[in-house]
């Protein structure tokens, strides 16, 4: 089931990487409804197997980020809050640091190059789902590839 449901995760971060990169902008209605499935079948999975209290705190890092934003009059975006809040859907309270983590240090590592290549200046606005979607499908390949090597190493 978790790998279902990481696929849908990962599916809709690219969507929103591609729409972030074009329109600089989140599309509200398709991260509304990732959130109600993925919700739903967080609920689901309430029922059947149990959620510990970390898995219910995935969506605080997405707080936070919106917190952020309106902190700092929209230099960071409140789409990308609500991006961290489908992702705490999915991820345990963790997890979901850890994501925005890496998908920050990825972003400022990407800032940095391109200023010092002077391909942009500071006031550049880069999307940060993009980041976000990489951080994700690296740890989505990692998790995979351990549960192959595990499976290998079983036989």
């Amino acid at each position: 089931m978790k790998i279902y449901i990481y696929s849908i995760l990962f599916l809709y971060l690219l969507a929103m990487s591609i729409y972030d990169m074009k329109r600089k902008e989140i599309h509200i209605g398709a991260t509304l409804l990732t959130g109600i499935v993925l919700a739903a079948i967080r609920v689901i999975q309430f029922f059947h197997e149990g959620v510990s209290m970390e898995m219910v705190l995935g969506v605080v890092p997405g707080l936070l980020v919106l917190i952020l934003s309106y902190a700092t009059h929209g230099k960071i975006g409140m789409g990308d809050g609500f991006v961290m809040m489908v992702c705490g859907m999915v991820l345990s309270l963790s997890d979901n640091l850890f994501l925005l983590f890496f998908a920050l240090v990825m972003s400022a590592a990407t800032g940095a190059v391109l200023m010092v290549f002077r391909r942009v200046k500071r006031s550049y606005t880069m999307p940060f789902v993009p980041f976000i979607c990489v951080s994700f499908g690296a740890a989505f390949l990692w998790e995979i590839l351990g549960a192959v090597a595990l499976t290998i190493k079983k036989s």
